[in-house]
């Protein structure tokens, strides 16, 4: 490791290292005396007169004075004020002849004085820990640093000055040291190689794949004889460029991104919706007051990208550099980079999320836990929602720019990060990393001499360890329709209930096409309700199986019809299921009728009647009594367990076979005409 990078972790300890060195250097009425515990003077009267001639300074010279404490030491190598007071001569003596070689020579002093005297006082542990620090010896570093964080006295003289402020440099110095210490011993797999198809001869940058894995969004550089579209006195340009997955899983090499995209010389920095259908991204262009460097977004509507246009003002600020953004999986909240003033300092992480109108509230910085006094930029928040990657310069790292991840704390916040780690991250500039949603594959860009490099910059893939994975994200995709096959469009809510935890998650809705996309934290050993709501119309859902759909990273559902709400009119409540034979209700069906409850709940007015149905199966007379017990569990289950006014729900009926919808002579038939209805009664 440089001492460059060192150095790094250093600066924001420069005026505690020059005020040491100041206060070491006042008179020797400052200088810390012993006293007590095996700390006092020696009885060697030879070496208490040379110590004694050593504090003469009227009389003697700089250098006089150390060849004494030196001759001192000789006779008594473990008085421990002798020791400091050498060191302290060292450390004044590179102050003021620009000896820094002198400083290290203070150390062996520094060391048997603490030895010999361990209460001696607090500044000896800072400033033996320091050198060591500088020095880039973690270990010592740490321990002598941590002395002097714990240093323990009833004399406020022995804390030495300004103890409180050091001390704060001090745990940052402690907290570096042991990062070092740590990284070097926890080595992880890493075999990078450049994205087929994306990486060619020219730079490719600033990439991201979209969350279905079917697309890939990134800066080209080119010539701009290349172009189209030439900007004057540029030999380059940055074209914003997209290439897609073939069948055989490999990317193509890409082409411009159509109109109304690269009317800018500077776009790109891409983030999509899981839908594919929202893209947001940056574009620096020329004002009164210079290039300004702001979020813009667009919508795919039947095909075509929307004209351009700002996220807002609220977010867009008209002077500072606002970029690098990245949409969550619902489509709710933007994480961007921003140098505006008022964060902790240089660039920092901010969310702003989207209010009821549709439009983005004002930016929230992440806080402490996520930013520092110097720069985080390139957030990358995975399609778990809980996860979140960046790059900094002010967390404890290996280069300019690490890699670092984390999680969501339940509260609303952000866990401290974790650097991803070493040969992953380097000395140089780690930027521009995302992961795939199976969350298997890290991604990044680099212009270093990595294996297989294919230009300057690459795009290049690895294999991610485990423990800095993102939670398992399966996309579950799907469509809501009338009944005559028709796009169900208008303001729709379709929202992912875990049957287990009863953890909820919201699907991004395309209100033109009625399809919506929902990215669900998923395990196969749980099962999903997914409930389409829209105003005027009757309750529908599914029951999605964990192990039966979630075996790939993206699954598509049938289409969800979606019927209006007609008095009389008879509803299916899909996926209610019983025991053979019998009136108790399965699992997930409990969690379908919570669904269903609360939807009662949001249409106080609306009155219903429950009824029953059965196959063939079986005696007619228990069809009939199966079918009037199993609707009356639904009738208990919604009024009882889920808490909807009994004078909503006007009766619970069973009708045994007597109302099939379909024929009983396939299995599948059978499987229709058991069934769960609700009819409206009143509306």
């Amino acid at each position: 490791m440089s001492m460059k990078t060192a150095f790094k972790t250093v600066f924001s300890f420069v005026i505690a290292i020059c005020f040491t060195v100041s206060l070491s250097a006042q008179d020797d009425e400052d200088t810390p005396k012993s006293g007590g515990g095996g700390c006092d003077a020696p009885d060697n009267k030879e070496a208490v007169k040379l110590f004694e001639k050593s504090q003469d300074r009227k009389k003697y010279q700089f250098n006089e004075r150390m060849d004494f404490l030196k001759e001192c030491i000789t006779l008594e190598p473990d008085w421990a004020e002798a020791n400091l007071e050498l060191a302290n001569m060292y450390i004044r003596k590179a102050d003021a002849d620009d000896h820094p070689q002198s400083y290290p020579m203070a150390k062996p002093y520094l060391a048997a004085a603490i030895k010999n005297c361990p209460s001696i006082g607090a500044e000896p542990y800072y400033l033996l820990g320091q050198q060591f620090y500088m020095e880039e010896n973690w270990a010592e570093a740490a321990k002598y640093l941590d002395g002097y964080i714990k240093f323990e006295t009833d004399d406020p003289k022995k804390l030495g000055k300004d103890y409180e402020f050091r001390s704060q440099n001090a745990v940052e110095m402690v907290r570096w040291s042991k990062f070092y210490l740590t990284i070097d011993k926890n080595i992880r797999p890493f075999a990078p190689s450049p994205v087929p198809g994306i990486s060619t001869d020219k730079d490719e940058y600033l990439a991201i794949i979209t969350p279905d894995n079917t697309m890939a969004l990134f800066i080209r550089r080119l010539p701009v004889n290349q172009m189209d579209r030439v900007w004057a006195s540029q030999e380059v340009t940055e074209v914003f460029t997209s290439s897609e997955r073939g069948q055989n899983g490999q990317f193509d090499k890409g082409h411009s991104m159509p109109d109304p995209f690269n009317k800018n010389p500077n776009e790109g920095s891409a983030t999509l919706t899981i839908d594919n259908k929202h893209l947001f991204y940056t574009i620096t262009k020329q004002g009164p007051e210079g290039a300004n460097t702001d979020i813009y977004t667009s919508d795919l509507v039947d095909g075509s990208w929307t004209e351009i246009r700002p996220i807002g003002e609220r977010v867009n600020d008209p002077v500072w550099w606002d970029s690098q953004p990245s949409i969550s999986s619902d489509g709710k909240t933007l994480y961007f980079a921003s140098n505006r003033p008022g964060g902790k300092g240089g660039i920092d992480i901010y969310k702003t999320e989207k209010m009821a109108n549709g439009e983005w509230g004002a930016p929230i910085n992440l806080g402490d836990s996520i930013n520092t006094q110097y720069d985080e930029k390139s957030p990358f928040i995975h399609s778990d929602s809980q996860t979140l990657y960046f790059s900094s310069n002010g967390h404890p790292g290996l280069g300019a720019y690490d890699i670092f991840y984390s999680r969501g704390d339940g509260k609303g916040g952000w866990k401290n990060p974790v650097n991803i780690g070493k040969p992953i991250n380097t000395e140089g500039d780690d930027v521009g990393f995302f992961v795939s949603t199976d969350g298997e594959t890290g991604f990044f860009c680099s212009n270093s001499s990595l294996p297989g490099r294919v230009g300057g910059w690459d795009v290049y893939q690895f294999e991610l360890y485990k423990e800095a994975r993102p939670e398992k994200v399966v996309i579950v995709t799907g469509t809501a329709k009338t009944p005559e096959g028709n796009p169900a469009n208008g303001a729709t809510v379709v929202e992912v209930k875990n049957v287990r935890t009863k953890e909820k998650t919201t699907a991004v809705v395309d209100t033109a096409s009625g399809s919506f996309a929902a990215a669900i934290k998923v395990s196969s050993k749980d099962d999903y309700v997914l409930t389409v709501k829209q105003e005027g119309a009757a309750f529908t859902s599914t029951v999605i199986s964990g192990k039966q759909e979630f075996t790939k990273t993206k699954t598509e559902l049938k289409p969800m019809e979606i019927k209006p709400l007609k008095t009389g009119e008879a509803y299916r409540i899909n996926d209610i299921n019983f025991a053979s034979n019998s009136a108790v209700l399965a699992p997930e069906s409990m969690v379908v009728l919570e669904e269903f409850a609360n939807y009662l709940k949001e249409n106080p007015k609306m009155k219903i009647s429950i009824h029953g149905h059965t196959d063939n199966v079986g005696d007619d007379n228990r069809n009939m009594d199966l079918s009037n017990e199993r609707a009356f569990a639904v009738f208990e289950a919604l009024t009882s367990k889920f808490g909807v006014p009994k004078s909503q729900i006007t009766g619970a009926f069973g009708h045994g076979e007597t109302k099939p919808v379909d024929t009983n002579d396939t299995e599948a038939g059978r499987a229709k005409n058991r069934r769960t209805e609700f009819v409206i009664e009143a509306k």
